[in-house]
């Protein structure tokens, strides 16, 4: 074999080697980049490997990615120390699947970009001290199972637009400071299992009517 085959079939090695764990889009490295800054990264419980390299070939803790490390498809750092802000650059997570940042010191509005993570199933900001309101783009998270925002500061009314997630079977908001009734698009959630608004300020006639409709779910 000539030496310039050898060097063609070298090459086509390398770059099949390299397509095989390609880094993840840029805008993903740099959404989670912004939620390390904006959350004081330095002193979380664990920050292993964060801002090294690439997330998924560097295993960046509480990171999960798809079998090829092309896509970032979990962000798990449940009680890990964040304090800080959300970054609209999450919306910039397309892949993502599962997305809990519960448990920790988080402040701030929820940011509206992320009704553009179509592909998430779960949502948790549960036990954090996010304020403002529940933004209504959060309607058009499609893929939307169950949704925890509660123990917050969350105010104002509960979006009518949570009525298009028709797959979602868990919608937990108990323990914030939501007014207003209960707006009766959410009864459109046909696998609807679990309504738990506790301690909030919503109508108590609106909470008894989708119980009810609820239970009968059941």
């Amino acid at each position: 074999m000539s030496i310039k085959s050898k060097m063609v079939l070298a090459t086509a090695f390398i770059l099949s080697f390299s397509a095989s764990y390609a880094d993840v889009p840029v805008a993903e490295s740099d959404a989670l980049a912004d939620l390390y800054n904006a959350t004081d990264g330095v002193n979380w419980t664990n920050n292993s490997n964060w801002l090294t390299g690439d997330p998924c070939v560097n295993a960046w803790f509480g990171i999960t990615c798809d079998v090829g490390d092309t896509t970032v498809t979990q962000l798990q750092l449940v009680g890990n120390g964040l304090d800080g802000t959300l970054p609209a650059t999450l919306g910039n997570l397309s892949n993502l699947e599962q997305f809990n940042l519960g448990l920790n010191q988080l402040t701030g509005s929820i940011p509206t970009s992320l009704g553009n993570l179509k592909n998430v199933w779960f949502m948790g900001f549960w036990s954090n001290q996010l304020m403002g309101g529940i933004p209504t783009e959060l309607g058009a998270m499609t893929s939307l199972r169950g949704l925890n925002l509660s123990d917050n500061l969350l105010s104002g009314s509960i979006p009518n637009e949570l009525g298009n997630l028709a797959g979602l079977d868990a919608l937990v908001l108990n323990n914030n400071q939501l007014t207003g009734s209960i707006p009766a698009s959410i009864g459109n959630a046909e696998f609807l299992f679990l309504l738990d608004l506790g301690e909030t300020s919503s109508a108590a006639q609106s909470h008894r009517s989708l119980a009810t409709s609820v239970t009968s779910k059941i």
